[in-house]
């Protein structure tokens, strides 16, 4: 696979509701690295049940499956670009105010979301690197970390107590 991969992939691990997404904004604001937010659990249908099976559940993939989940990577999806966007070296992400306004026509407009995804797609002539995070959809790590053999691994972890009373009790106690 080591030939065939072209675009680094970071992964982003922890606890739902840890601070995964704000750090994963913080990465964001680098100009070379785009943020796919929540990436394979969303869009696991593009990829098909065999290839999404074997990424969670098999510890590999074959050249051909990881060519699937770079496509689905490389793709420009409504539902994983978040904003804030931030600007970027390569083609219209130089202007963010642009992207979101084609991301939230897109929103508005669900048959818009082909243009969104031809104006914004990874090509393979830029150095992008691409920052996965993941909080829902992993039930074996060790199969997602080796199907897509990473160039880096950040994992984000909170006590768990204060993660639970950040999300049951934390607004009500202004923490």
């Amino acid at each position: 696979m080591g030939d065939n991969k072209n675009i680094p992939i970071f992964l982003l691990m922890g606890f739902p509701r840890s601070g995964t997404t704000w750090f994963s904004n913080l990465i964001n604001s680098s100009e070379s690295v785009i943020y796919r937010h929540e990436l394979i659990g969303r869009n696991h249908g593009m990829m098909g049940d065999r290839v999404f099976s074997k990424l969670k559940y098999a510890n590999g993939l074959s050249s051909s499956d990881y060519e699937v989940v770079e496509n689905v990577i490389k793709k420009a999806h409504v539902e994983t670009d978040k904003p804030p966007f931030f600007k970027k070296k390569y083609g219209l992400r130089k202007f963010p105010k642009i992207q979101y306004f084609f991301w939230s026509l897109a929103k508005v407009f669900p048959r818009a979301s082909g243009f969104y995804n031809r104006l914004y797609r990874l090509g393979n002539n830029h150095d992008w690197k691409v920052l996965i995070k993941e909080t829902r959809s992993l039930t074996d790590m060790r199969s997602m970390i080796l199907g897509l053999d990473p160039n880096a691994l950040l994992f984000l972890v909170r006590k768990p107590q204060a993660t639970i009373l950040s999300h049951i009790k934390g607004v009500k106690k202004k923490k």
